[in-house]
């Protein structure tokens, strides 16, 4: 089946990312008191936790001399320049040079819109005011009923290349069949849907078997029929959030029948081909059992890393084939969580690119109006 639907910009060098919107910066454990530099949307920004406990995101670049922020030392909540000591508020206004009194009027680098909600830092790259609402609020992620995981995978590949792969639970059959090892996925959702600027895939499955790290650490054990619902929700280009839900229709007496796992995939682009990727992992079952954590953690790692490899193969021969501008890409019916993914994501980028062609926008700058 092929399908009407917006270009496969992630398969071009282009900066398909909305700025105006929320954008995960990293987990919350990575921001401490020491500043990292972090590449975002083509940004280079430093984060620090400053001594009130608030996290700061500014442009690592001093204005004095363009010296990396990130390079300095906070004191406070403020940060020193580790050049020549100029001294930064956390809302990017100079409020120190140590040769002089006085402060340039200019001497101001841009602060971006931090929120913290539990596993991640948030932030707003735009120009305009940040929506109120993040795109996700991970409720269980400082839940102590869950058992929970995550790590941070950088990925050479365009950010979009992440988000529809997730979106695709058909790949498990083929490119994880020796790791993940989750039967079924061998047609389309059952059900695709929009809802509010998101998209939602869902499948249920009766009467199959649970996969190996399923198995063991529910007690249903590996040859026994269950009730499996596969769902996720694309809820931005940032995030994604996804679960699992199992029932075992026949637990026997005083035995547990539900169980349920979450996983979320955050993606942040660095540039058009590379990107940054935190995934979260959270299970309501087997909580204290060390060596079932470190098995599902060596399942996850293999997994995501398999995925890695593909996609940054998908994307050196996107950036470097010849024929990437004439290929045909053909879609099935599988396709259609990322082919409405890639629609909410043109819709998103569609106002700044009608800023871009508008004619004051086209003139020279000298000749614009004064006032712009």
């Amino acid at each position: 089946m092929t399908a009407q639907h917006e270009p496969n910009c992630a398969a071009r060098a282009t900066r398909n990312y909305p700025e105006e919107a929320w954008w995960v910066a990293g987990f919350s454990e990575e921001i401490s008191g020491t500043p990292i530099r972090r590449m975002l949307l083509d940004h280079a920004v430093v984060l620090y936790r400053g001594a009130s406990g608030r996290v700061v995101a500014l442009e690592d670049r001093c204005v004095h001399r363009w010296a990396p922020l990130s390079m300095g030392r906070p004191a406070g909540d403020d940060i020193v320049c580790p050049y020549h000591g100029f001294r930064f508020g956390p809302d990017g206004q100079c409020v120190h040079v140590p040769t002089q009194r006085d402060i340039p009027g200019k001497a101001k680098v841009r602060a971006f819109e931090v929120r913290e909600s539990a596993p991640f830092v948030w932030i707003w790259m735009g120009r305009g005011e940040p929506a109120e609402a993040l795109p996700a609020t991970i409720d269980w992620a400082e839940d102590p009923r869950w058992l929970t995981m995550g790590a941070a995978l950088p990925v050479d590949c365009n950010y979009m290349l992440i988000q529809e792969n997730v979106l695709d639970l058909t790949h498990f059959g083929y490119l994880h069949a020796t790791t993940f090892q989750q039967p079924g996925w061998t047609a389309p959702p059952s059900e695709v849907r929009t809802d509010a600027g998101r998209v939602g895939y869902r499948q249920h499955f009766t009467g199959i078997r649970l996969a190996p790290f399923q198995a063991g650490p529910t007690g249903i054990g590996p040859d026994k029929d269950v009730e499996r619902t596969d769902w996720g929700w694309f809820m931005s280009p940032a995030i994604h959030v996804a679960g699992i839900d199992i029932v075992d229709p026949s637990p026997g007496a005083g035995r547990r029948a539900a169980f349920s796992s979450r996983i979320v995939h955050a993606t942040t682009p660095i540039s058009p081909t590379r990107s940054h990727y935190w995934w979260f992992f959270a299970q309501d079952y087997a909580l204290d059992d060390a060596q079932v954590a470190r098995d599902v953690r060596a399942i996850v790692d293999a997994t995501f890393e398999e995925d890695k490899r593909l996609l940054e193969v998908i994307q050196e021969t996107i950036s470097t084939d010849v024929r990437r501008d004439q290929a045909v890409e053909v879609s099935v019916k599988a396709d259609q969580p990322g082919l409405k993914a890639r629609l909410m994501l043109h819709k998103m980028l569609r106002p700044a690119a009608q800023a871009l062609s508008s004619p004051d926008m086209q003139q020279p700058a000298a000749a614009r109006s004064p006032r712009e």
